[in-house]
Parts: structure tokens; sequence; C-alpha cells
């Protein structure tokens, strides 16, 4: 009988935390960019919250399309996502969400056709935190 009432006491505390993170504007950054970008395409940000959010900008005035990769390294799966796919007409942005589940510290690189950026994060399941 105790160990159920630790149990759900446990479990409540967590979803508390989880939901009142996750209402946050958790870590913003504009990460750094390197490449030629002739297609106009920049990463604009990658933000922390359930899963890794990162936005794609056409800073150009023709449509482009391309595939954005993450590759995480750190105690986190998957490793590697599958590439997302993305057309967006000039001046336009789009944000890609990844999920994944992992502990401790973790690194995160994106590639977005020629431009890419790379932050740094805590995951604690599958929460990813203080990206930076």
């Amino acid at each position: 009988m105790n160990k159920k009432i630790i149990g759900i006491f446990v479990c409540m505390l967590v979803m508390i935390t989880a939901f009142s993170v996750s209402n946050i504007a958790i870590d913003r950054v504009t990460a750094t960019i390197t490449g030629s970008h002739q297609d106009g395409i920049v990463i604009g940000a990658i933000k922390g919250g359930f899963g890794i959010t990162v936005r794609i900008k056409n800073t150009g005035t023709d449509s482009v399309s391309g595939v954005c990769t993450l590759t995480l390294s750190g105690l986190v799966f998957p490793k590697a996502s599958p590439p997302h796919s993305f057309a967006l007409d000039g001046g336009k942005f789009q944000d890609m969400t990844f999920y994944v589940i992992g502990l401790g510290p973790i690194t995160i690189d994106v590639t977005a056709n020629t431009a890419t950026a790379t932050a740094t994060g805590i995951a604690i399941l599958f929460l990813v935190l203080w990206v930076k």
C-alpha cells in the first residue's frame, strides 16, 4: 500500500514539473550558423522543451525546398533523426520538432541544406532543457 502511494506521489510530481516546464519559454537561442547559404536557408533558433524544435528560415525571395537533419551526441535516443523535408516561399519560416529521450548533457547538430548550427542542452527523459 505504501509503495503505491509513493509511486503515485512521484508520478504526480514528475507530471506537475513537466507541465510547468513545458509552459515556460525554455532557453531560446539564435544558433551559430555556418555554410555558404546560396539558397537563402538559415537556421533561426533551436529550442528545448518536449523534444527539440528547430526553426528554418528562407531569407531569400525565391521558393526553396530541402531537407533538415538532426544529429545528437550524448546519452540520448535516437542519435540521428529521420530527415524532415521542407518547402519555403521567400521570407517564410517553418518550425520542425524532433522528439528524443535521454539523460544528461547532449550536443545538437542541425543541418538544413548548406546551413548548419550547433547547440548544447540537458536531456531529462522527454524534456530537453538549458539549450544554448
